[in-house]
């Protein structure tokens, strides 16, 4: 693979991403939501009832009091680390938005073929492509969670009088399972795209990848503890294992016969 290739094309795509209002605002408010108005909105919330707080109340959450650590403590920390799962949304949705944009828009533009008529091989278009929905999605969700570390230790601090981010579990998702969710929805988005016509359809189908995220947030605000190192390294491994299956089934797809014959 010429990786001087897959960085022009990726460059090609990204710039024409910026121009695309829909796919610029997602990958600039979906963060925004994550890192200041849900931690802001969740921090006032306990800091109007901290003092009412007791460790009964905990109970019913299915949380064992912590020794050192006082009732509104822990439930600070327990809502906000199951945080962490909804910021797995973001690696997910923004892939799943510039990728059928990129590919799809590309297919129905009729603006494949000039690409495909270029000496490029079809690893370097289809690794420029795969890196122009990841680069952006990664950054994003890294800056989010650079903002949502400031803002929820800013909260911490004047709340419990001490910071609370970031913890191992908290780098090992944002560093490592992100990146490979992120993946994941951009080869599948490119599946997809090889399949469908829509950009639309493409999306909605892609989506459905947040629903076991979701499953996940849930179970665990019911008190088990999903967002200890461990699981976060567990998870990490399954969806890497996911994601080179996939890539496979990509590559077979993304070759120039296919798409001159079958991509229309």
């Amino acid at each position: 693979m010429n990786l001087r290739n897959a960085a022009i094309i990726m460059k090609k795509d990204i710039d024409e991403m910026i121009k695309t209002r829909y796919v610029l605002m997602t990958l600039i408010m979906v963060p925004l939501v994550f890192s200041i108005v849900l931690p802001v909105s969740l921090t006032q919330g306990i800091g109007s009832t901290s003092n009412n707080t007791t460790v009964e109340d905990l109970a019913k959450m299915g949380l064992i009091p912590v020794e050192g650590m006082t009732p509104a403590q822990q439930l600070f920390g327990f809502l906000i680390n199951n945080m962490m799962f909804l910021f797995f949304i973001i690696p997910l949705a923004a892939p799943s938005v510039i990728g059928s944009y990129s590919i799809v828009g590309e297919k129905l533009n009729k603006s494949l073929e000039p690409l495909l008529a270029t000496p490029v091989e079809d690893g370097d278009i289809m690794a420029g492509k795969v890196l122009a929905s990841v680069v952006p999605s990664v950054a994003a969700t890294i800056l989010a969670f650079a903002l949502f570390v400031v803002v929820v230790n800013v909260q911490a601090s004047s709340l419990l009088g001490s910071l609370f981010l970031p913890g191992p579990a908290w780098l090992i998702a944002v560093l490592l399972v992100s990146p490979a969710l992120c993946f994941l929805s951009t080869i599948l988005t490119l599946i997809l795209s090889s399949r469908m016509n829509d950009i639309r359809s493409v999306q909605q189908i892609s989506a459905m990848l947040v629903m076991p995220i979701m499953g996940i947030f849930v179970l665990s605000m019911t008190g088990v503890n999903l967002s200890s190192p461990l699981f976060m390294l567990s998870l990490f491994a399954i969806v890497a294992a996911i994601d080179g299956a996939l890539f496979k089934a990509a590559k077979k797809l993304f070759q120039r016969e296919e798409i001159l014959t079958k991509w229309k």
